[in-house]
């Protein structure tokens, strides 16, 4: 009798893991058997664990820089310091259609090539939508459940402008980008395509539960009109005022940083400044951490010093500004993006200037910059003045903006800075 009923538990058993089975690959009903490996089943919160996704959107013209840079996560997952429970999702749209990857510390390739997906889409989607963003988010923590997330966004960026704007002018192809830069069409090389705005980002990462750190690796994202806009999506913002490198982070050492218990902060910043410190003029960089929980203080401390200042903040000589973006970019016209430190230094006196300094460094909590970067718009090196330079740049709303066809004017008040700061 003992020998029986154990047989028909085992059948019991093996018929329930059967059903398990057949449930998950049903529920992923788009992935191919032979192309993907198992996920592993939802678990409560792991303690002092973290889960990084690394969005990338590749489908575009940084497809090989990408892909790069996903060798070189492969390869800084295999340090040491990593936590038995630390875990890298990610998820990748390039010239293949969308897919999953995951991987601890024991990882054993380092060659995405050959590494199959947990879950690979039959067909292909747009990347650059929040909707994609958030159920990547909502992936990653249901499968890989952590005490801490992270999340990584590497493909084209442009700050607060939103996505596709063209202005007046519908004949000019070239678009704004927000975040993320989805051709559609699964192939290198081409341009233009579709994009990210910040505030449908922000709805996505607070719809499913916001994550610790937002790393753009990506051209001007380091802004104040987009860290306030995500002030209640994530502790910190780690990305660049300037424009980047092509080849980005590298995550060789870059990725054991963002694993870091308490100051990865300033450890992301140290690796991705080693990194193009002793490299050349042709690859400077500006890289900086804001921490968004004092964000709203500031951004009514800066609300009085625009009320006060305004005329003057307007009518300033901005050739004399540190700025990022140059209006007229592209023989076109395009945003400004001025340090604010700059503008402060040129707008207040000495003891408000200083006041001011103090005040923003609750808010930015580490600024490292090679002295100079280069910019592929104008093919050439621009000098940082360190007295001008925090690390996050500001749009003022100029009335040059809001004429001809490129109104950026009208599409700054549109942001929560610009209503807020500002009053648009």
């Amino acid at each position: 009798m003992k020998n029986k009923f154990f047989y028909l538990n085992m059948c019991n058993k093996v018929v329930a893991i059967l059903f398990s089975i057949v449930a998950t690959y049903s529920f992923f009903s788009c992935a191919k058997d032979d192309d993907t490996v198992p996920l592993p089943k939802e678990n409560p919160k792991m303690a002092e664990s973290r889960t990084i996704l690394a969005y990338l959107i590749a489908e575009n013209n940084l497809n090989s820089d990408i892909n790069t840079n996903v060798d070189q996560m492969l390869r800084g997952m295999k340090h040491g310091g990593l936590k038995a429970n630390d875990r890298l999702v990610i998820f990748i749209d390039d010239i293949q259609y969308p897919r999953y990857y995951a991987f601890d510390r024991n990882i054993k390739d380092t060659v995405l090539v050959n590494v199959k997906p947990v879950h690979a889409f039959s067909e292909d989607f747009n990347s650059s939508e929040s909707s994609r963003l958030q159920e990547a988010l909502e992936f990653t923590k249901k499968h890989y459940p952590a005490s801490s997330y992270g999340l990584v966004m590497a493909s084209h960026g442009s700050g607060w402008i939103p996505s596709n704007y063209i202005g007046d002018n519908p004949s000019y192809s070239s678009p704004r980008r927000s975040i993320g830069l989805d051709n559609g069409m699964n192939s290198t090389g081409k341009m233009p395509g579709n994009q990210m705005n910040i505030d449908d980002m922000d709805k996505a990462v607070r719809n499913a539960g916001g994550v610790d750190f937002i790393f753009f690796d990506a051209c001007f994202m380091e802004c104040i009109e987009v860290a306030y806009e995500l002030r209640n999506s994530t502790k910190y913002i780690i990305s660049s005022p300037a424009e980047i490198p092509d080849k980005g982070a590298d995550y060789s050492t870059m990725l054991p940083a963002m694993f870091y218990a308490n100051d990865y902060p300033a450890e992301m910043l140290n690796a991705y400044y080693k990194t193009y410190s002793t490299i050349g003029k042709s690859y400077g960089i500006n890289i900086t951490a804001i921490r968004t929980e004092y964000l709203d203080n500031f951004a009514s401390y800066m609300k009085q010093i625009v009320s006060d200042n305004k005329n003057d903040i307007l009518n300033l000589a901005y050739s004399s500004s540190l700025n990022y973006m140059e209006y007229g970019y592209w023989s076109r016209n395009y945003p400004d993006f001025y340090d604010m430190q700059g503008i402060m230094l040129h707008t207040l006196d000495t003891d408000s200037f200083n006041k001011w300094k103090q005040e923003a460094s609750k808010v930015i909590v580490g600024n490292l910059n090679t002295g100079y970067w280069y910019s592929g718009f104008d093919n050439s090196t621009h000098t940082i003045n360190p007295e001008e330079c925090c690390g996050v740049s500001m749009f003022i709303p100029s009335t040059k903006y809001g004429t001809g066809n490129y109104s950026y004017f009208k599409q700054y008040s549109t942001t929560a800075w610009g209503k807020y700061v500002w009053g648009m």
